[in-house]
């Protein structure tokens, strides 16, 4: 059974840190100053009005797409509102959680964490370490501004939104034309018995077929995403919420992937590759496929982009879905607010309305990003020819399936992940994963 000791001494903490702040913790409600923005456009909050700091924690050094990015909202936003200060906690992205917790349990919270809708965040909610923001978002019209998976990926199974959707993603299956033309192949494969031939064609060519990080959270995806090819959403969602690993369809999407494995798609060794070490493979030209994301889009050779194709990965001709899949999500970084920030709402508000700006938003997007935010202006002969595609034609091509991020028990993540990363090995048959699967989740 899972432990819930965690949980417990952070809800009891978190009643002291309520005490202190008034019971801010148990208040999501704005001041009365900011329910209702001027007509302008303008935030609540007066541009010199009282000073006030912000306490911010995120993840984003200023050599990154999104730290240059952030870094030059926050500049502008300061600009605009000079009596506001940004007091900026910068944190290493798998430390950022626990940073955050101990931070909580010591009263001294953050007003805002920027952070992924994943793993231990998925608790906060309940256990009253953030707080809902479902008027707020309502309230300062801020539901219109955001495309509506941003919004579903972002609202909790109790109907709340956790935060303020922001970063999102397209997540394709790349492939290397140039170097599937080099092995013979004329098109992309659009079933599994095409990918079977495809990579078996780029083997005797002396290129690697798919190559993926079997031993890391990559391949982990991937495995999920082949499982799914004869679940529809409804049931993939439910499947990840419990577990239940038995069932015929789910069978028969894990004995796909074992026999995929068996006939050597995947490149040499993939059971040790890392994600980096994938990208390093695509890039170098070692291996003609690649499921990765639009967060890679900047970082692909110059002289590689042409000859990218996105697309997504093959089904069976059995399968549920008409078309190649892929992952789309709003799942990467949003502002959640701590229980601190309705002392601040003002200025909280203040902030959260300038980066939903089109113009501000349109900041990520020039590094190659996708956001939340709907009709960002944006200059298409600017961005990556990969994005563009992505935003403008992927959908045409692909189904997409249920990231499991999000309903996955934040209990298992390690321990399937665990078996995923075995189910890339030679010999670990289809039987062993079920087995595997099923134990993650019992011993929850």
């Amino acid at each position: 059974m899972k432990s819930r000791s965690g949980s417990v001494s952070l809800l009891v903490a978190l009643a002291l840190v309520a005490t202190a702040c008034g019971g801010a913790a148990s208040s999501a409600a704005p001041s009365t100053a900011a329910t209702a923005a001027p007509s302008t456009g303008t935030s609540a909050s007066a541009t010199a009005g009282e000073a006030v700091t912000l306490k911010l924690q995120h993840s984003e050094p200023e050599t990154t797409p999104a730290g240059i990015a952030l870094k030059a909202a926050l500049e502008a936003f300061e600009a605009e509102f000079p009596n506001i200060t940004i007091e900026q906690n910068v944190v290493a992205i798998l430390d950022s959680p626990e940073v955050y917790e101990t931070a909580l349990l010591a009263g001294q919270p953050p007003d805002i964490i920027w952070i992924n809708l994943f793993g231990r965040p998925l608790e906060w909610l309940e256990q009253e370490a953030t707080i809902p923001v479902t008027d707020l978002f309502d309230e300062w019209g801020l539901r219109a501004k955001a495309t509506e998976l941003a919004v579903a990926d972002y609202t909790h199974a109790n109907g709340q939104v956790q935060g303020f959707p922001y970063l999102g993603f397209k997540w394709p299956v790349w492939y290397n034309q140039a170097q599937l033309t080099k092995a013979g192949v004329a098109a992309l494969p659009t079933s599994t018995d095409d990918l079977i031939a495809t990579t078996s064609a780029l083997t005797k060519a002396g290129i690697g077929g798919v190559a993926v990080g079997g031993s890391d959270w990559s391949g982990n995806k991937l495995f999920w995403q082949v499982l799914q090819a004869y679940v529809p959403n409804d049931a993939a969602i439910e499947l990840f919420r419990s577990g239940d690993f038995s069932g015929q369809d789910v069978r028969k999407g894990i004995d796909l992937f074992v026999a995929l494995r068996d006939a050597g798609v995947f490149v040499k060794s993939v059971e040790g590759l890392t994600a980096d070490q994938m990208a390093a493979q695509f890039f170098a030209e070692d291996a003609a496929i690649m499921p990765s994301g639009s967060w890679a889009f900047g970082g692909t050779p110059e002289g590689l982009v042409d000859s990218v194709a996105l697309s997504g990965f093959p089904n069976p001709s059995d399968g549920v879905w008409d078309k190649p899949t892929a992952y789309a999500g709003f799942t990467s970084s949003g502002w959640w607010l701590s229980p601190t920030a309705p002392e601040k709402i003002d200025a909280v508000r203040s902030l959260i309305e300038f980066l939903y700006r089109p113009e501000t938003a349109a900041l990520f997007v020039d590094q190659g990003l996708i956001t939340a935010i709907q009709d960002v202006p944006v200059d298409a002969g600017a961005l990556s020819p990969l994005l563009v595609s992505a935003m403008t034609e992927l959908d045409d091509k692909v189904d997409y399936v249920v990231l499991p991020d999000v309903y996955i028990p934040t209990a298992v993540l390690t321990a399937t992940e665990r078996t995923t990363s075995l189910a890339y090995t030679p010999g670990t048959s289809a039987d062993d994963i079920v087995a595997g699967l099923m134990a993650a989740y019992a011993n929850q």
